[in-house]
């Protein structure tokens, strides 16, 4: 009577080695020795559990050309065996329990046979020695026993190989870095596959980390793909190795040498900058608080690891070059126009009205750069009286601008009314230092700061406002000749002046002034009248 036997797993039918290195000997059934019992590999392995009768087993391969082969017999048996006394819990007494586990009862090499009790397992190994060259073998594994049914498992395997050559023998990585190594990678055998790179995890401590890369090969084909090593900032220094698990069919171990330095300060600069300018152009670059840079270099001051790069209105500092700048802004000055005096009055009353701009062009905004036109009075047809005592100060406390030191353009107008429309003449001066201000769109920073501190632009400036106001004047008015300065960013960042008091005998007012403008103006009957301008920096 013929005896059922069943094959663990349940039903196996193939023994599937998949891809193996053209030439290569396998599997290898090598295992760790601190592995409990019964300590053998499985790999290419058949086994039966529980095994119905006792007999005589014997295996062979048949339908081969000479790829595989039996390795061994292995016949396992169940005892009972005492716990490890280590593995027990400190305050255990009595005898050592037991435990169930398989241990080898029997070995024999594949050309012979072995003999097996009811009950125990039965374990056969097949080996081959793949073909060297592009191929594919195929074999039967018999399983017989006496008084069992024949048992068939299919043998099979392929050749296959990946082949990877990294392009730096030796790297040298910085701290805090990013390096990419090479890779040729080469089909020597087998079909399209998916070739996937790892960071070895018997990897020890090295600061260095490797994402996982995929890289596709097509049968016989051959690609080039980048590794890329993450190095940390206090990865440890000198020279190691990095080992990195290819898996394409079978996982291999590639080896990296590297060396890894200290960043060289100029690398550190460099990312420094990068860093820093971008928050500059983040804040809004000239427009913002910090404004222009005090050198139009930027140059960068360093101390260690520690950056700095100096503006006008203040310091973006990084104190370390994979970190997040610092800004700080230190200086901010306020300019007012706080007073207009009459030092001279060619009527009895002067009946007076006009404007203060502000131009500020080393930054450029919306096309055009920052500027604004302050009318006095404020009231659109309205005029201010000066001449008797009493009237020689009119007080104003009109702000002109507020942020960092930077160059600005004053220009003063004044007009002596008589007939002439003032709301017209006013929106006029507003609208010519409209377009003034829109010619400088194509030039910015200290360019534009160097073009409107020449006399030439102030003389422009001054004739602009006169053409533009000279169809709404009266028959009689007289327009006192503009009047234009430079406050230099140098002057205001350093507190390059003095803070005076404008006090006359035969007006009780006073003010506080840093600076100051005198306009002039002739009349039809040759009279002469003249006015300051007075303004407070801050």
């Amino acid at each position: 009577m013929t005896t059922l036997v069943t094959l663990v797993p349940a039903l196996t039918t193939a023994l599937q080695f998949g891809g193996v290195r053209p030439g290569s000997l396998g599997p290898d059934i090598s295992v760790d020795p601190s592995i409990g019992p019964p300590a053998i590999s499985f790999k290419g392995a058949v086994r039966i559990d529980n095994v119905p009768s006792s007999t005589t087993v014997r295996a062979h391969i048949s339908g081969d050309s000479g790829v595989f082969q039996v390795r061994d017999l292995i016949v396992l048996d169940w005892i009972l065996e005492e716990v490890d006394p280590g593995e027990l819990p400190p305050f255990h007494r009595g005898p050592l329990p037991k435990v169930r586990v398989q241990e080898v009862a029997a070995t024999a090499p594949g050309n012979a046979s072995i003999s097996i009790q009811k009950g125990q397992t039965l374990v056969v190994r097949v080996q081959y020695a793949a073909p060297s060259a592009d191929a594919s073998a195929t074999a039967m594994l018999n399983i017989e026993g006496d008084g069992w049914a024949l048992q068939q498992v299919a043998v099979s395997l392929f050749t296959a190989d990946v082949e990877t050559t990294l392009g730096i023998p030796t790297l040298t990585v910085f701290q805090g870095q990013t390096a990419h190594v090479p890779m040729l990678v080469k089909s020597v055998a087998g079909p399209a596959v998916d070739v996937r790179y790892e960071q070895s995890r018997t990897q020890l401590h090295t600061g260095v980390s490797i994402p996982p890369a995929l890289v596709h090969l097509d049968r016989h084909g051959f690609t080039t793909a980048p590794l890329t090593l993450s190095i940390a900032p206090d990865a440890p220094l000198g020279s190691n190795t990095i080992f990195v698990d290819q898996f394409g069919f079978e996982r291999k171990t590639l080896s990296i040498p590297i060396r890894i330095e200290p960043v060289p300060q100029q690398v550190l600069a460099e990312r420094a900058r990068e860093k820093i300018q971008a928050q500059y152009v983040a804040l809004g670059g000239a427009a913002s608080a910090l404004g222009l840079p005090i050198d139009p270099a930027m140059p960068l001051a360093s101390a260690g690891k520690s950056f700095l790069m100096n503006f006008r209105g203040g310091t973006i500092r990084l104190d370390d070059a994979d970190g997040v700048p610092s800004v700080q802004v230190e200086d901010r000055i306020t300019l007012r126009f706080v007073a207009l005096e009459c030092q001279i009055r060619q009527e009895k009353t002067d009946e007076m009205y006009g404007s203060v701009s502000i131009l500020v062009p080393g930054i450029q905004v919306a096309g055009s750069i920052p500027h604004e036109t302050v009318k006095f009075p404020d009231e659109g047809d309205g005029t201010l009286d000066f001449g008797p005592d009493g009237l020689r100060i009119t007080q104003m406390s009109q702000q002109l601008y507020s942020g960092p030191p930077t160059d600005l353009v004053i220009g003063c107008h004044l007009i002596e009314h008589d007939s002439g429309d003032v709301g017209e003449v006013k929106q006029a001066i507003r609208e010519s230092v409209d377009a003034l201000a829109k010619t400088l769109s194509g030039v910015a920073g200290v360019d534009a700061e160097h073009l409107t501190s020449q006399q030439d632009f102030l003389g422009k400036l001054s004739e602009f406002v006169l053409n533009a106001i000279s169809n709404f004047l009266g028959a009689s008015d007289d327009a006192y000749d503009p009047g234009a300065t430079v406050l230099h960013w140098q002057d205001l960042k350093a507190r390059n002046f003095q803070r005076k008091i404008l006090s006359r005998s035969d007006d009780p007012r006073q003010v506080a002034y840093t600076h100051s403008l005198v306009l002039s103006g002739r009349d039809d009957g040759g009279d002469v009248g003249r006015y300051a301008f007075y303004f407070e920096v801050s």
